[in-house]
């Protein structure tokens, strides 16, 4: 087994549960961003209570997600559907903490409709993380600062801050960051996913303390 830190700090209470949050939510209609996040809220709702509500939700790997139409943010020139991190489905202000000993890489507030808003991207031994959907509190950090494993990196953002979404951390291992600065693709079109699903390895093995992606 490997020895990350807690993404959610070691007093994390709650399981995580995998959700398919694109088959999910086919119960839940929705014609625009803001019905989207009404319909997300209360399906990660129902969700947990299946579980007695003690549960984090977490998943979206290569996941094709087509309530992504609903943002110009993904249908300007190729409509791009599949998701390349995984998402962490947390309440705003949840602090997120850094797995391992981290030089930070970059940070930037990506502010279109349905983008990350706040975003840091850290470099490790191994690949770079980024950490999408933050509050402002990551622009303390600056390209070249250290941070130690188990640090807090931030906070999860409100809709004003993240990009406009539900409450949640986005969460994504990147091996080439192909010279972007605070940014990187967390959804692509499906004629560039054998790029992308080779460049960016499944980092659910961070959050679920597993040796290796």
């Amino acid at each position: 087994m490997a020895n990350f830190y807690p993404l959610l700090g070691e007093q994390e209470d709650g399981p995580f549960a995998h959700i398919q949050i694109s088959e999910e939510m086919r119960s839940y209609p929705y014609t625009d961003s803001l019905g989207l996040n009404a319909g997300l809220k209360k399906c990660l709702s129902d969700f947990k209570s299946r579980f007695d509500g003690a549960v984090v939700p977490y998943g979206g790997y290569l996941e094709k997600r087509n309530f992504y139409q609903v943002s110009g943010h993904f249908t300007e020139g190729l409509i791009r559907n599949i998701h390349l991190g995984i998402d962490i489905w947390k309440e705003a202000g949840s602090k997120i903490f850094c797995p391992c000993d981290a030089v930070v890489h970059s940070v930037a507030y990506n502010g279109a409709a349905q983008d990350y808003g706040w975003c840091l991207i850290v470099k490790t031994n191994e690949l770079h993380l980024l950490f999408g959907h933050m509050s402002v509190d990551v622009s303390q950090w600056n390209a070249g600062d250290n941070i130690k494993k188990g640090e807090i990196i931030g906070s999860l953002g409100h809709m004003h801050e993240n990009g406009g979404w539900e409450s949640h951390l986005h969460f994504q291992a990147i091996l080439d960051m192909e010279g972007k600065i605070g940014d990187y693709p967390g959804v692509c079109a499906p004629r560039d996913l054998e790029h992308y699903s080779k460049n960016c390895p499944n980092p659910d093995y961070f959050l679920l303390n597993k040796s290796k992606f």
